[in-house]
């Protein structure tokens, strides 16, 4: 094929985003390896294609702070509404609602007939409630100070654990990065050819 016919910044694009090596390149494209891997070298595609990479991990990593970020607001909210609950509970240690009912039945006797029979009954029932000091519920109080303990330890542990899942992640994310450069060799040719060896740094 007439190497001017050739769309060589589609070739460029395909290889600095995907993951095919020269060879696999020309293969689709139905050209010569050695055309490729000419052009490649000359227009560092393989650069190109690390910088690429880097700035889709940056960007990932960045996506993952951001979602850690969210994640731990919302724990926080949660935690919020906790410890009010938690202070109410408190609060109403030494508190116990008692409750008075009170029944009232009314017969009625409209039954001329049958005088002795009633013809409706009704029943109101009504209900008081009072609000008084007593002993502290030990029980409620050990549950009371249990879940706080438990929040005090869940702040902690979260947090800990949220950094060193996103360390992780990073890792994880730079380590695919790399392994997926190792690609038949060519990032080995690359480095033969190019002279500025800084832009293989980090």
């Amino acid at each position: 094929m007439d190497e001017k016919k050739i769309d060589w910044a589609e070739l460029e694009a395909d290889y600095v985003s995907g993951s095919m090596s020269y060879a696999e390149l020309a293969q689709k494209h139905g050209l010569a390896k050695k055309s490729v891997e000419r052009r490649g070298v000359a227009c560092k595609w393989f650069l190109k294609r690390q910088k690429h990479r880097e700035k889709l991990s940056a960007s990932l990593a960045k996506a993952e702070a951001r979602k850690q970020v969210k994640r731990r607001g919302r724990y926080r909210a949660i935690e919020d509404k906790l410890l009010d609950k938690l202070e109410q509970a408190v609060d109403e240690l030494d508190l116990v609602i008692k409750t008075k009912v009170t029944k009232t039945k009314t017969v009625k006797y409209e039954n001329a007939k049958r005088p002795d029979k009633p013809t409706e009954e009704v029943t109101v029932e009504e209900q008081e409630h009072d609000t008084v000091k007593v002993m502290i519920d030990r029980s409620g109080l050990a549950a009371v100070t249990n879940a706080l303990e438990k929040l005090k330890a869940a702040q902690g542990w979260r947090s800990e654990l949220d950094e060193e899942e996103q360390r992780a992640r990073i890792a994880a994310l730079k380590a695919k990065v790399a392994e997926s450069e190792r690609d038949d060799g060519n990032s080995e040719i690359v480095v033969r050819f190019e002279s500025n060896m800084e832009d293989f740094a980090g």
